[in-house]
């Protein structure tokens, strides 16, 4: 059988979304989560690909009781950003105290990435407009995921 050869696109730079995720308080992940995911949809649909371990990975991890914490993800995440040209930091409330982000910012950094700082808010505007407000059990999760606006 003989195929069509794969027409590569122009614009092929691969973005990592750096995110902060794990608090102590389950709501607030949640919040995390759905903002994460919102920027992360926003930015495809601008025609940019972008890679989130926290969009791709946190209920899959909650679902299978996976860890959150950044030793667990470090491999993961290391690997993506050498293989991204650009790092967006979302200065999301936690970004510059989360163990995870702050490593993410210095590989980015030590190994010559492109680095862009994202301001949240025009982004929470527009999903807080949105009115989302739903609860949704992932069976074997360590908790109910709330997601309620956010504040």
């Amino acid at each position: 059988m003989k195929t069509k050869p794969l027409e590569i696109p122009d614009n092929m730079e691969l973005e990592f979304l750096s995110v902060p995720y794990t608090h102590t308080d389950p709501k607030i992940e949640g919040q995390r989560l759905l903002l994460a995911q919102f920027i992360s949809s926003k930015l495809s649909r601008d025609n940019r690909l972008v890679y989130s371990p926290v969009v791709h990975f946190a209920t899959v991890s909650n679902k299978f009781g996976m860890p959150t914490t950044w030793a667990y993800w470090e491999r993961l995440c290391i690997a993506t950003i050498m293989n991204c040209n650009t790092l967006v930091c979302v200065k999301m409330d936690g970004w510059d105290i989360s163990t995870g982000v702050q490593a993410e910012l210095k590989v980015a950094d030590d190994n010559g990435k492109s680095i862009h700082f994202l301001d949240p808010h025009p982004y929470i505007v527009e999903l807080q407009a949105l009115n989302i407000n739903y609860e949704y059990w992932v069976k074997g999760s360590r908790f109910l995921e709330i997601y309620a606006p956010l504040d």
